[in-house]
């Protein structure tokens, strides 16, 4: 062979060292994954009133089952879960009761919030 056709080698161990790298750059962010998030709400069966009478009704806020197993079924998992409530006042505007505002803490809504791993191959 030619002395100048023969193999460098620190020009080959350039490249590797340059190839590994890359490698390494690729494993690492391949191996934080990304999250996609989703935020569903349920809000009450029958909406109420804020006053007078109306303030003192049960509200119950009744969650979607068979939206949640869908959910499942798609990768997404529960992350969290929260219920906003909304304050009703039973004798706001009557003159007659003099006491003072009396809140009535009660269920507006519930929150779900879902993650799951985010695919580029996945919409």
């Amino acid at each position: 062979m030619a002395e100048g056709m023969r193999k460098n080698p620190n020009v080959t161990q350039f490249g590797v060292g340059i190839v590994g790298i890359l490698l390494l750059l690729v494993l690492y962010f391949l191996s934080f994954p990304k999250w996609e998030y989703r935020v569903v709400k349920f809000l009450p069966e029958i909406p109420r009133e804020r006053l007078e009478r109306e303030a003192f009704a049960f509200t119950t806020v009744k969650v979607d089952e068979e939206l949640v197993a869908k959910l499942g079924e798609q990768g997404w998992e529960l992350a969290a879960a929260y219920l906003e409530s909304e304050t009703a006042f039973p004798n706001f505007g009557k003159s007659e009761y003099v006491t003072g505002l009396q809140p009535n803490i009660r269920p507006q809504a519930a929150v779900l919030l879902f993650k799951r791993q985010k695919y580029p191959w996945r919409k």
